[in-house]
């Protein structure tokens, strides 16, 4: 299903596209996402990116790659970020540490927000502080989407036994 139509410059932003849960998100959307997805890879590293890009490349060469936003853990790199895409996926955690500055960047700009964390009093306090500028603004804002689902769908990602 296509993207609704939109003036923004990606249909979608993998937010901590480097890290476990953001590559596995990254490669899904390499593997299944129409051709046509307008979407970038977020982080603070440039280099590792651009790993990410490659290993997406390998997978579906005949699809459009990510692009590369560099972005810090802070309200203006974030709330920058939040204003380019439709869709922003949260893949940076604990949420309860770093997750505010990607949902309060969302919910002001009006941008859709996909996390994939189980804390729940996390969500229960962003909910509270940032529902009024969600609704203001058209956000969308759902929590612990696929959380404990990438072993499954991914084996050879799965966490390692300890």
């Amino acid at each position: 299903m296509p993207f609704k139509k939109h003036s923004r410059q990606y249909d979608i932003v993998v937010y901590g596209a480097t890290g476990y849960t953001g590559l596995i998100t990254a490669e899904y959307i390499a593997n299944h996402f129409p051709t046509d997805t307008k979407w970038a890879v977020a982080g603070r590293s440039a280099q590792k990116l651009e790993d990410v890009v490659k290993t997406c490349k390998g997978l579906n060469p005949d699809r459009k790659p990510p692009q590369v936003e560099v972005c810090s853990l802070n309200d203006a790199d974030l709330a920058v970020l939040a204003k380019k895409t439709f869709v922003l996926i949260a893949t940076v955690g604990p949420y309860a540490r770093y997750g505010e500055y990607a949902f309060k960047a969302c919910a002001e700009a009006g941008t859709h927000y996909f996390d994939c964390t189980g804390e729940a009093i996390w969500h229960g306090a962003m909910i509270k502080k940032y529902s009024e500028a969600a609704k203001a603004s058209g956000a969308c804002t759902i929590h612990a989407l696929g959380i404990f689902y990438a072993s499954k769908r991914f084996p050879s990602r799965a966490m390692p036994n300890k």
